[in-house]
């Protein structure tokens, strides 16, 4: 079983009055196309 652990997006912060939802909207598209590619069986998401 292949399993993809990520952790600590700080989901809904800002940088000072500056949105961070296109990083984190990039972010998730990067990791399920890694998530695919490798042909994991399970995402693990932990921290805030």
């Amino acid at each position: 079983m292949r399993i993809l652990h990520t952790s600590d997006w700080h989901l809904g912060q800002n940088f000072y009055s500056k949105s961070r939802a296109a990083e984190h909207q990039a972010f998730l598209d990067w990791l399920l196309e890694t998530a695919q590619a490798h042909q994991v069986d399970a995402i693990s998401v932990a921290g805030d």
